[in-house]
């Protein structure tokens, strides 16, 4: 208090001696008189912020929006993501680099004949049995093409998603693309295919052997019309296959896609192939065995 008292005798001589007037030297008086030692003795001070902990995380798949709910508090809001978008926790699938490399190297072309048989002559080789064959074009296809559901939804999508060029060139279409580009690279390799529609939708029957299998593309991508899609063109780390339209039976189709017998202009069938033969659907086709256990389905 002394101290005080000793401090302000001498702000009063300042303000009778120099050039600072009342109302400064009044603020000089009152800052000292109002303030309030530390319980330590030592001059308080506020802690410099630490980086990182007062600074909103970005908003995001696993990041959450700060909110203020009192002085100097934040509680994280927990921010929801889309239901079909892996989280940055998920394990990101692979592509072969061939498949990135051969769908840049088809993008650079118009030709799609031109284009089919440099598919075929990258991927296909002379050892694989029909099997590997469908495969390796169902996956290729699936992981280098993306689905143009922000310009079929708009209404501005071009007339190329509907064919072969959008999906092996463009490596952009919708469900009818998929189907035919499936269906062109299976014909040039003297694989009897077909393109099946109905319910608004297209997907393909194949044949191997003397059975007929469904499979769609489409509906094996992850990603496909119907779901949140980020609006990307090609080689996705996202894009990866499914197999859960991959050599099925009728029985099974038919749980979820509308066959129509009375459309197939393309190709005059008197008939849909009757495709019954379930051998390849206890296949795991994302396991490391499922060569080997194509060739005992197919040995059968």
């Amino acid at each position: 208090m002394k101290k005080k008292l000793l401090i302000c005798m001498i702000l009063a001589c300042m303000l009778a001696f120099c050039a600072c007037t009342a109302d400064e030297v009044i603020g000089v008086i009152v800052d000292v008189l109002t303030d309030i030692p530390s319980p330590t003795g030592k001059p308080t001070t506020t802690p410099a912020a630490v980086p990182g902990t007062d600074t909103p995380a970005p908003t995001g798949a696993g990041a959450f929006t700060p909110t203020p709910t009192g002085a100097g508090t934040l509680t994280p809001t927990p921010v929801t993501a889309p239901v079909d978008m892996p989280s940055d926790s998920d394990p990101k699938p692979t592509m072969p680099p061939v498949f990135k490399t051969l769908a840049q190297k088809c993008s650079q072309d118009y030709d799609e004949k031109r284009v089919i048989k440099l598919i075929i002559d990258t991927l296909i080789t002379d050892d694989m049995n029909v099997v590997e064959k469908i495969k390796i074009i169902h996956d290729y296809l699936i992981q280098t093409t993306t689905y143009d559901h922000v310009n079929l939804k708009a209404g501005t999508e071009s007339k190329s998603v509907y064919k072969t060029y959008g999906c092996i060139i463009g490596h952009r279409c919708v469900c009818q693309g998929y189907a035919y580009a499936f269906m062109d690279i299976m014909t040039a390799m003297g694989i009897e295919c077909v393109e099946l529609s109905g319910g608004n939708h297209a997907w393909n029957a194949v044949k191997i052997g003397e059975s007929w299998y469904y499979i769609d593309l489409t509906w094996d991508d992850p990603y496909d019309g119907s779901r949140s899609k980020p609006d990307k063109n090609v080689y996705y780390e996202f894009d990866y296959p499914h197999y859960n339209y991959f050599l099925v039976t009728e029985e099974f189709i038919t749980k979820n896609h509308t066959l129509d017998k009375a459309y197939n202009p393309d190709y005059k069938l008197t008939d849909l192939p009757v495709c019954s033969d379930d051998r390849f659907m206890s296949i795991s086709w994302k396991a490391a065995d499922w060569p080997e256990a194509a060739k005992k389905a197919l040995s059968k």
